[in-house]
């Protein structure tokens, strides 16, 4: 149950104190992230994130920000490239916290349930996107090119997938 849920988070928000979010990154109705923003300022942040599921891309992402991660409950893994190395990776446990540059690339590729995190990021200073084998790409022009892939695989689908909640900027 959350406390004020009404209070929820709008894209581009500067400001802002106890604001939900719910991820649903394939559009499909299944949340990933339940993130409250507890407090969100221009210069920082400080979230609760519960994940729910392993990172639903195929391809690793970085942020628009630099944040640390403090696991509050459970553990996840990651893949990220092998240290020296763009094209070898490697799956690490994260258990206790992870620092994150916002060109730090990474997915998460297990999880235990629950997973709770408080998260404190920085100010944003890039777009964000993901690492594919064609080079980077800007996360809007990701999710829309795999949404029309999966459409264009089940055209039977008849949710509208333009009212779903994708990602935050």
């Amino acid at each position: 149950m959350r406390l004020f849920p009404s209070r929820t988070y709008r894209s581009g928000m500067r400001w802002c104190a106890w604001r939900w979010t719910d991820v649903d990154p394939e559009g499909k109705g299944e949340t990933y992230l339940t993130r409250l923003h507890l407090f969100q300022t221009p210069w920082f942040s400080c979230m609760l994130h519960w994940i729910l599921r392993a990172d639903p891309q195929s391809d690793l992402h970085d942020h628009p920000n630099a944040f640390l991660s403090i696991i509050l409950q459970g553990w996840y893994e990651e893949e990220v490239p092998e240290p020296g190395s763009e094209s070898n990776l490697i799956v690490r446990r994260i258990t206790l916290w992870n620092f994150k540059h916002s060109t730090d690339h990474h997915r998460i590729v297990a999880l235990s349930k629950p997973l709770l995190t408080l998260v404190i990021a920085g100010p944003v200073v890039r777009g964000w996107g993901f690492h594919t084998p064609k080079g980077w790409e800007a996360w809007r022009e990701y999710v829309a090119r795999h949404r029309s892939e999966s459409t264009a695989a089940c055209p039977t689908s008849s949710k509208d997938q333009s009212e779903s909640k994708i990602f935050d900027e």
